[in-house]
């Protein structure tokens, strides 16, 4: 007997050590400074007080079957965070359950662009049998000291979730410990299912004139007025390879025409992305709300009124087209784009897939089959097409492949490059077939990209990002370089060549390019400005979602990012045009609270689709 029981002791130490190594390892790989360890012995105390009420009873099974379930599912929800801090510097929400479909279609990019290595992955879940097996021997009678201390831990995490003095250090604290963080989402989850804001509708469109940068003038109005427009929203396109050479080869040869005659080249343009990456950026593009980050905007929103560009073309007269090369139901787009006022949506079901790569129809295929239909048109068209070839991990077949890399770069980076070049040569060629078609002199055409590439990450899978992007630019590789997307207003026989150092992003797309189509936006809920008539220097701002935090933002030539706990005093400051360190002044907090508070205003009007009073047409079936 005296045996068994100090094999059950050394297994009772095992099972902890272990439980401690897991929580070590997951605020690890999710690259906490040394500061913030602390936060970690609130998980450890939490894990220790769940093994506690798992032993009490000898004959009592069911706290050992809570106990196993419990950690299992903690188990794999750190895994899941450790997948999501890796790509968007955030812990999952309760919110992202309902991404799974998508994750699913996107395994085998996460899988081999390393948002969490395979290795971190399995430390996470390998201990699960030895510190079960080890719960199960160890378990014993009631021991009420340990029924106390579990209490009074229960009490403190309370405390610490609920937070009634609204201290910034608990704060700080519940955004970072991983139990604190997800009993809070759940609680907020809860709550926005139970309650709704009590501001009014007139005290909202108040805050977003108080609030939205402002943009005022005629320059540009009306020079695509009744013309065709095409967008063209162009996967992992960030703006450092347009205007560069690799090995004395032009990355972008054809988007480098584009800017040399009849464009419009915006050059500090920023993604403005939730948790939806992709999808969302077309949410913002299009609608120009900002994406939420508890779940992507095409699902959340999905049942919403909406009054954006696709809508705003029809009162025109316009036929509304959107191309894809995936399946309807990526991104609940089947769904989503007739609430956004498209008649028409050709994806890969509705398109003949004769050549296809990575995500779906390859982009020149896509181009071509697109002229095709335009062709077809009888009155004016406004078409939204979304590329795919240039999608992580750059992996393209060898015949669509034409940048000569050397050996030595046949890395990420380099197949990025090179799966940048031939979304350059996809441009070219459909540039090439509008104007064989007779449709190029009568088309505004608008590109950009819809988020990043290139991913600032500290995982061994980007270590070539991390020493090559430097190199290759000539400076430091930070996010004022990772989220900054070109955007390309081309309008034929205009005259116009301009580049406009205005900041901006994907939520000022829609009134920017409804100037250049004269077109009037006759509802308020507008959270862009048209990047080309700002007049004030404190509107050269853009607010962040995701990758910066709610509250980080872009002013001017200062880039600020919040810190990791939510506290502005955690962030950091810096200038994008030296990358010198820029001190936190009281000035940029208000502006950190102003980009805050466009987010949260811009979520209020979406949750309670108060876009309906405005809105095109109620809510149609999904396409066919």
């Amino acid at each position: 007997m005296r045996e068994k029981k100090r094999k059950n002791h050394i297994w009772y130490w095992i099972s902890l050590i272990l439980t401690i190594i897991k929580i070590v390892i997951f605020y690890n790989v999710v690259q906490f400074q040394a500061w913030q360890y602390a936060v970690a012995c609130m998980t450890i105390l939490i894990c220790v007080g769940m093994f506690e009420c798992c032993v009490r009873r000898r004959r009592n099974v069911i706290p050992f079957v809570l106990f196993s379930i419990s950690y299992g599912l903690v188990s794999l929800l750190m895994a899941i965070d450790a997948m999501y801090y890796g790509y968007f510097a955030q812990y999952a929400s309760i919110n992202q359950l309902f991404q799974l479909e998508n994750l699913v279609q996107t395994t085998g990019a996460i899988e081999l662009h390393g948002v969490i290595s395979i290795g971190s992955l399995l430390l996470l879940i390998w201990d699960i049998p030895f510190v079960l097996y080890g719960a199960y021997r160890c378990r014993k009678e009631k021991n009420r000291v340990v029924s106390i201390g579990v209490g009074i831990l229960i009490f403190v995490c309370a405390f610490f979730i609920w937070n009634p003095q609204g201290s910034s250090m608990i704060t700080g604290i519940t955004k970072l410990e991983f139990f604190s963080y997800h009993s809070k989402d759940i609680a907020v989850f809860v709550k926005e299912q139970i309650q709704t804001s009590s501001m009014s509708q007139e005290e909202v469109k108040r805050k977003i004139k108080e609030l939205v940068p402002s943009a005022s003038g005629t320059k540009y109005h009306g020079i695509g007025k009744g013309k065709n427009l095409i967008v063209i929203q162009m996967e992992s396109f960030q703006k450092f390879p347009i205007g560069r050479t690799y090995e004395g080869q032009e990355i972008t040869p054809n988007i480098n025409a584009l800017l040399n005659n009849d464009t419009l080249y915006f050059e500090n343009y920023y993604q403005t992305l939730g948790k939806g990456n992709t999808a969302d950026a077309e949410f913002a593009t299009l609608n120009s709300f900002y994406p939420v980050t508890e779940q992507e905007s095409y699902r959340r929103y999905v049942q919403n009124n909406y009054n954006g560009l696709p809508w705003l073309m029809r009162q025109q007269g316009y036929a509304t087209l959107a191309f894809h090369g995936n399946v309807r139901s990526f991104w609940n787009r089947g769904q989503m784009y007739p609430q956004e006022g498209f008649e028409f949506f050709y994806s890969q079901e509705y398109l003949d897939a004769t050549e296809i790569s990575g995500f779906g129809i390859t982009d020149k295929e896509l181009f071509r089959q697109t002229v095709h239909i335009l062709k077809q048109q009888t009155k004016p068209t406004f078409s939204f097409i979304v590329t795919v070839t240039n999608h992580i991990p750059y992996d393209l077949d060898d015949s669509l492949t034409s940048l000569k890399l050397k050996p030595e770069d046949e890395t990420l980076f380099g197949h990025y490059l090179q799966a940048v070049h031939y979304a350059d040569e996809a441009i070219g060629q459909f540039i090439m077939q509008l104007k064989e078609a007779g449709l190029y002199d009568n088309t505004v055409i608008a590109l950009y990209g819809d988020h990043h590439g290139m991913l600032i990450s500290d995982d061994e899978f980007y270590a070539s990002i991390q020493e090559e992007v430097p190199k290759y630019i000539g400076r430091a590789y930070d996010y004022d370089e990772m989220l900054n997307i070109p955007l390309i207003i081309h309008v034929p026989n205009s005259g116009i060549k301009e580049s406009i150092e205005t900041v901006g992003g994907e939520v000022d797309f829609l009134p920017t390019i409804a100037n250049i189509m004269g077109i009037t936006i006759p509802q308020p809920y507008i959270f862009g400005k048209d990047i080309v008539n700002v007049t004030k220097e404190e509107d050269s701002f853009v607010a962040s979602v995701t990758y910066l935090l709610e509250g980080s933002f872009i002013w001017g030539n200062t880039m600020y990012q919040i810190g990791r706990d939510g506290t502005f005093e955690h962030g950091r400051a810096w200038n994008t045009e030296t990358g010198e360190t820029v001190p936190l002044t009281e000035e940029l907090e208000q502006q950190s609270k102003r980009a805050s508070q466009l987010v949260q205003l811009s979520k209020k009007v979406l949750d309670d689709n108060a876009m309906s009073e405005y809105a095109g047409q109620s809510y149609l079936e999904p396409m066919n």
